[in-house]
């Protein structure tokens, strides 16, 4: 009798575990990208992530927010985003963001640990990571700043949704 119970309660532990990892999402973010480009103002940085944090995409408790960077950008937007719960790559060179988040993205890690892999660029680098991760029973989500998707990685996403950037949003968040 017991030994069924032992069983019983590590069979729901388990499940429990697993249904926690299901609902925790990678975010993989290229916040050049989203922003439109290296070398802006930090606020302009701190504006992108506010919409993207409270308007796109409501972080949730287990979420892992991984942005990269190039080393100037890195340098501005760390600052502006001094206490954020993320982890910053940073890496120079030709789509060096985008190299420092795949590198970081093992999809085996990433399957085990995660239900849901958001993208925040629309550069075409992610797009077989983000065929792969549907492949692997993953929900995969695409997030944009200014600018256009990779017709690829647009196809390789579930869904998308497109940051508000304008000027009535600049108004709005100043207020």
């Amino acid at each position: 009798m017991s030994s069924i119970r032992a069983e019983h309660r590590i069979a729901r532990r388990v499940t429990r575990e697993r249904c926690e990892t299901r609902a925790r999402r990678l975010h993989l973010i290229d916040i050049e990208n989203l922003a439109g480009g290296p070398g802006l103002a930090a606020e302009e940085y701190r504006r992108v992530w506010h919409v993207y944090r409270h308007f796109a995409v409501a972080a949730r408790p287990g979420d892992q927010l991984v942005i990269a960077a190039s080393g100037v950008t890195a340098k501005s937007a760390a600052l502006a985003l001094v206490g954020e719960p993320v982890q910053w790559r940073v890496r120079n060179g030709r789509d060096g963001a985008d190299l420092a988040l795949l590198d970081f993205a093992d999809l085996d890690f990433v399957a085990r640990r995660f239900g849901t892999l958001i993208v925040a660029s629309g550069d075409h680098a992610f797009a077989g990571l983000a065929h792969a991760a549907g492949a692997a029973g993953l929900a995969t989500r695409q997030i944009l700043g200014r600018g256009r998707s990779s017709a690829e990685l647009w196809r390789a996403c579930h869904t998308h949704a497109k940051l508000r950037l304008g000027a009535g949003e600049a108004l709005a968040l100043a207020a």
